[in-house]
């Protein structure tokens, strides 16, 4: 009977220390800042607290699958380059209003998140930090941010809904590449230039404003934008780098602006839709190839005071 009794109490201390085992195996903390922490709960939740900026992505051992929610509490001010790179079950992120900065690749390849709100206070959405959050659906930018980097929404393509603060005035290069889901955007008043293959792959953009004051539309900056039908070009606008709407197979209609003087190469290749347009009197140049692989286009008509082209019967 003792010894029953005995293998009764060993039996209970064993099961009591795999218990307190688990539950400390699912909970996970350590340092990432001078005076920052973080802590994973059962439930997945990884919190960041404490004071100041974070000076590391590095998290131990822990197993980034299990993160599905992130919360930064109030006191943190930055987030680190590519500190939440590849947490592929990441849903959630919450973060506080004392952010002011998000470096580069923060959220890379989240490839579960659907939405987030930047805090106002942040002033710049660097590099890649949305870089392939392929179910990343709705992303809310305060009136803070003046600068999109390069590649920072780079095929998101599940992006449906993105406002541009009022006081933006630059957005880089390739900033939107494969946004295949978009559907609209307008660009704020104080951008000056839309960059080389900045909206590049968005198929689904059907409509788009351009402020007056943009005075360049770069390389490939709308190529393959496959349900762009139309498009207003302020006479602000000075060129269009080459291939601006390569591949816009739906473009049924443009207007070059007054003060341009050049077309270069490739500017509208593949517009199959495109049946007339119109050089206006300062073009001197339009480059071999300007409107290659542009089957439906019928008429081609010259403003009559320019001195470097003419059209006779709708033909350059």
């Amino acid at each position: 009977m003792k010894k029953i009794i005995s293998l009764v109490i060993v039996l209970s201390i064993v099961i009591s220390l795999i218990s307190s085992f688990s539950v400390s195996a699912n909970t996970t903390s350590g340092t990432c800042g001078d005076n920052l922490t973080w802590t994973l709960d059962s439930n997945g939740t990884l919190t960041i607290s404490g004071e100041g900026d974070m000076n590391s992505y590095h998290f131990g051992n822990l197993d980034t699958f299990l993160v599905k929610k992130i919360v930064i509490t109030e006191g943190v001010t930055s987030i680190y380059h590519y500190a939440f790179e590849g947490f592929d079950k990441l849903i959630e992120v919450t973060l506080a209003d004392s952010i002011d900065s998000i470096g580069n690749g923060a959220f890379m390849r989240c490839n579960s998140l659907q939405s987030i709100t930047i805090p106002d206070g942040v002033t710049i959405i660097e590099d890649s930090v949305f870089y392939e959050c392929t179910n990343l659906q709705s992303v809310v930018l305060p009136d803070s941010v003046n600068i999109i980097e390069r590649d920072a929404f780079y095929n998101c393509s599940s992006l449906n809904n993105i406002v541009m603060p009022k006081n933006m005035d630059n957005i880089e290069w390739k900033a939107f590449v494969g946004c295949r889901s978009l559907t609209s955007i307008v660009i704020p008043d104080g951008v000056k230039s839309i960059k080389q293959e900045v909206f590049y792959g968005c198929s689904s953009l059907k409509s788009i404003t351009i402020p007056d004051g943009v005075e360049t539309i770069g390389s490939g900056a709308f190529r393959d934008c496959t349900s762009l039908e139309s498009i207003n070009i302020p006479d602000s606008v000075e060129y269009f780098s080459d291939g601006a709407f390569y591949g816009c197979s739906n473009l049924k209609s443009i207007k070059i602006p007054e003060q341009m003087d050049y077309i270069f190469s490739d500017t509208f290749y593949g517009c199959d839709s495109l049946t007339t347009i119109t050089i206006p009197e300062n073009v001197f140049t339009i480059e071999y190839g300007a409107f290659t692989e542009c089957a439906n286009l019928q008429s081609i008509t010259v403003d009559e005071n320019n001195e470097s082209y003419k059209s006779i019967d709708g033909v350059l």
